[in-house]
């Protein structure tokens, strides 16, 4: 009877999860083609912060040096690569005439992260009565600068970031990817994020367009200097000053490829984890509580009734068992297929592996707060960062 517990118990959960994955994609608002005329369009400045991204760098940039877009520069600033890097932006900005690189001479301050430093410097290069970052990850279609302008002009918004189709290479960016990015749709369900009768802020660092007035008042990323989130950071402090703040769907707008292998999805993963969480254990508990639940509990469910059927050790409540972990494995077939269309390069036969993304999922977990806790230091972009937790948030006006 304790089993029929469990399994119910967990039954419930699997469908609320799966209800809060289907809520989010079916409230989650997707931009519009842009009608407005050229002349209504404001400068935007295209920023794009770079070390030792020489294998995806020219593919990122020409997306973005192809933009339908009247009135826009490209500033890419090179925080003092060892590979090609710098050459191949060289290049390309022979090619594009508004694209321009700008080089670190030393490395950032104390206090500073390398990221955050990069994008601070090069909004000094910049123009544009907009800014947007992006990452070297991406790959853009020429009407996603056009498009996502529109759509912030027409929803009075003063950043807009938009959630990016995810491409996936190796085998465990197949594995862990769809574990931990869907995890994130379920704590955000009816994107409150766009409520400001709600705390709720994040953005997504790859698709960041803002205006620059308004970055500047809420203290641009030197508010952020030592974030290792600074996208979500960024995005509290223009909902702490009621700034018009909003995400949206952009997978037909972009896709990016975060971690090119399962060692730097370990250790990217491990950098920002724990901080996503906002150092709460209690968070922590419950991420790894949703993410086992829906992705390890029902296939050892069915390695458990499967037991007592090879082993004739049949319960008298056995159909039940059998009903409800079927309910759960088609729950996860569903959130899966759902999932799909989230990412580029992954296909059904993964599904099998999801027990799997959700051991190693829970393991970059509990690393990264295990990091934060110990202060360990993490090796990231070829630089040495003590994991630690980060002051207040340098936009966010002081407690009263």
């Amino acid at each position: 009877m304790r089993l029929l517990v469990i399994f119910a118990l967990n039954t419930s959960f699997v469908l609320f999860l799966l209800a809060l994955t289907l809520a989010f994609h079916r409230l989650l608002k997707r931009p519009q083609p842009c009608q407005l005329p050229d002349e209504e369009l404001p400068s935007v400045s295209i920023v794009i912060p770079v070390r030792n991204e020489e294998r995806q760098i020219e593919r990122s940039l020409r997306s973005l040096a192809l933009q339908s877009y009247p009135r826009f520069e490209i500033v890419v600033f090179d925080d003092q690569s060892e590979d090609a890097t710098a050459a191949k932006v060289e290049a390309l900005a022979r090619e594009f005439p508004g694209m321009k690189l700008i080089r670190a001479s030393e490395p950032p301050p104390l206090g500073w992260n390398g990221k955050t430093h990069a994008l601070a410097r090069a909004v000094e290069h910049t123009s544009g009565d907009w800014l947007f970052f992006s990452d070297a990850d991406t790959e853009h279609k020429p009407n996603s600068l056009r498009d996502g302008m529109g759509y912030a002009i027409r929803a009075q918004a003063r950043l807009l970031s938009l959630w990016p189709t995810q491409e996936l290479g190796s085998f465990w960016e197949r594995v862990v990817m769809p574990v931990i990015w869907g995890s994130f749709f379920w704590f955000d369900p009816f994107h409150t994020v766009n409520d400001f009768s709600f705390d709720t802020a994040y953005a997504i660092g790859q698709y960041l367009l803002v205006e620059r007035r308004a970055y500047l008042c809420v203290g641009g990323h030197a508010g952020v200097r030592d974030s290792f989130i600074d996208d979500h950071d960024l995005a509290k402090g223009f909902k702490y000053r009621a700034f018009n703040l909003l995400v949206a769907d952009g997978r037909q707008l972009y896709t990016t490829r975060m971690y090119q292998s399962g060692k730097a999805l370990w250790y990217g993963w491990t950098k920002t984890l724990f901080r996503l969480m906002e150092y709460n254990p209690l968070i922590l508990v419950i991420v790894i509580l949703c993410i086992n639940a829906m992705c390890l509990m029902p296939f050892l469910e069915l390695s458990v009734v499967a037991a007592m059927w090879f082993t004739a050790s049949v319960p008298d409540h056995y159909p039940v068992l059998v009903g409800l972990v079927a309910a759960q494995l088609v729950a996860v077939f569903i959130w899966w297929m759902r999932m799909l269309g989230c990412y580029r390069g992954l296909g059904l036969p993964y599904l099998l592996f999801v027990p799997a993304g959700s051991l190693v999922a829970t393991a970059v977990c509990l690393n990264s707060a295990w990091c934060v806790w110990k202060g360990r230091t993490i090796r990231w972009k070829d630089r040495e960062y003590p994991q630690k937790r980060s002051g207040r948030h340098l936009s966010q006006p002081p407690a009263r």
